[in-house]
């Protein structure tokens, strides 16, 4: 498959650790609760339709995985459900070809067809930040799940713990990097 044919995703990293953050606007994506709501109806449930920030799209902030260090990661493991996922996200599912988001199935590991496009193939797992119910921080991120970095209001808005990773090459070596660190 061409790599022209995937749904490309804005990369944020976090100033203080370097944990790494994807950019996404969503179509009435709400997770200011326990679990994400809104959404558009299915056959399978429901589907978060990508709509862009001019047009009113809900931005919405995903991670793959924590970038911590191996001894962290193993005392975690020790001490809590190594599959659990860390606090204040939830899992979905993302789909690769039209950037749709679906929340996790309950009852299996994946989806294995787009609610949207309706393109065969697994759908990727990624994990949605919860974000602050507030008006200045709503759709921002509030605290780094990784390290716990705090996003502070300033005269005129929010500021994030994270900056946008601007040109392709600087992103993909990030991320190359980190993966390469961590094991």
């Amino acid at each position: 498959m061409p790599q022209a044919d995937l749904y490309r995703l804005a990369v944020l990293t976090c100033i203080t650790c370097g944990q790494h953050y994807f950019e996404h606007h969503l179509h009435d994506f709400h997770y200011t609760a326990k679990r994400p709501s809104g959404g558009e109806a299915t056959e399978d449930g429901s589907v978060w339709r990508p709509l862009g920030d001019a047009r009113g799209g809900q931005r919405v902030v995903l991670l793959d995985a924590l970038a911590v260090a191996e001894e962290e990661a193993e005392d975690a493991a020790a001490s809590e459900d190594p599959d659990a996922e860390p606090s204040r996200t939830a899992q979905v599912l993302f789909c690769r070809h039209c950037g749709a988001v679906h929340p996790w199935p309950e009852n299996s590991d994946g989806g294995n067809r787009c609610g949207a496009c309706g393109r065969p193939g697994p759908l990727v797992p990624l994990l949605a930040v919860q974000q602050k119910d507030s008006v200045q921080a709503l759709g921002k991120l509030a605290r780094c799940v990784a390290c716990g970095s705090l996003g502070r209001s300033r005269v005129g808005g929010f500021r994030e713990p994270v900056r946008s990773v601007r040109a392709q090459t600087v992103s993909d070596v990030h991320v190359l990097a980190q993966s390469m660190l961590q094991y």
